[in-house]
């Protein structure tokens, strides 16, 4: 993915799985992953959801993230 391109992210928590997915630069294919939330029973008792940026192909991320846009919302 080229650099500077806004990124969509989207997480939808359900009682039995967490789907993420993202869109890039407002295209309309959007990638989706979906886990069970049994992955994490074992190891939490409790999840946090939060964002960040580092870097990438062994690159460090310098320049400051700023996440104007996010938001949260109830389904």
């Amino acid at each position: 993915m080229p650099p500077g391109q806004p990124v969509t992210l989207r997480i939808k928590a359900r009682r039995s799985c967490y789907s993420f997915a993202f869109t890039v630069n407002s295209q309309t294919e959007e990638i989706e992953q979906t886990v069970p939330t049994s992955a994490f029973t074992p190891l939490f008792t409790g999840v946090h959801l939060g964002l960040y940026a580092q870097g990438a192909n062994e690159i460090s991320c310098l320049t400051p993230a700023y996440f104007a846009h996010a938001q949260w919302t109830k389904a």
